[in-house]
């Protein structure tokens, strides 16, 4: 595999870029922890701390006029054998941005064009996209930007997508995952404080984040339903391909 440096976009946005993990400054790492620990209840700093530095690469959204970080979404590659065949993804580990800046968008291009690149150096030429989510917002990402993705409301998941996902992510939580669910608990419980739940009253008609609602119950614990899209040309929707090729 390449060195993951060669993948950074040569050109972040003025308020968003990515930086290799291992770059990150004390002060920078500080402020990541906060943005979480903002957001959930019961985080540990030596445990996320660890998490982070598992992960390749962060997305970094700064306030454009202070420069502070207000956001932050993390990217790595996972891969593992399966009946001896690579199975590979890109993994959507912590994506925390401050509530005045929920549905901000120019992170996603940096994000996108970040795991596609990471994708295609998998020796898994179907490596897909590992997404765990205790939100139906980034959920309701997954049918914006692929055509296909399991779990989903209108189809059963296929045995073999299954099988892949289950593998990738006991890759992270080995005893926290629930193959029956699809579900992660992590242990303990991180709730989501109260004024940063997920609003509701937009998924009242949508299909997906009903679906997502009754399969993740739990989702205000901190609860992560997985999610697995194949993270190739062909199955990106026409924004989806635009997310990846980046702002133009």
């Amino acid at each position: 595999m390449d060195e993951p440096a060669e993948i950074i976009p040569r050109e972040p946005a003025s308020s968003c870029e990515v930086v290799t993990t291992a770059s990150l400054s004390g002060e920078q790492r500080t402020a990541l922890y906060r943005l979480m620990a903002d957001h959930f209840e019961n985080v540990d700093a030596a445990t996320f701390f660890r998490d982070l530095d598992e992960k390749q690469f962060v997305v970094l959204l700064h306030d454009s006029g202070t420069r502070r970080i207000v956001g932050f979404s993390t990217i790595t590659s996972l891969e593992t054998e399966l009946a001896g065949e690579p199975v590979g993804a890109v993994f959507a580990g912590d994506t925390i941005f401050a509530p005045e800046l929920w549905g901000q968008s120019s992170w996603l291009y940096r994000w996108g064009e970040c795991g596609f690149q990471l994708a295609r150096q998998s020796r898994d030429p179907r490596a897909g996209l590992l997404l765990l989510t205790s939100t139906h917002r980034s959920y309701r990402f997954l049918p914006g930007f692929f055509h296909e993705f399991y779990p989903r409301f209108d189809r059963p998941t296929p045995p073999e997508v299954q099988a892949r996902s289950a593998a990738l992510v006991r890759l992270k939580f080995p005893q926290e995952y629930d193959p029956a669910t699809g579900v992660v608990a992590p242990q303990p419980e991180t709730p989501v404080r109260p004024g940063r739940e997920d609003p509701a009253a937009d998924a009242l008609t949508d299909p997906h984040a009903q679906y997502f609602l009754r399969a993740n119950p739990g989702f205000a614990r901190g609860n992560y339903l997985a999610c697995f899209a194949e993270l190739t040309w062909e199955n990106l929707t026409p924004l989806g391909r635009r997310v990846v090729a980046g702002p133009r």
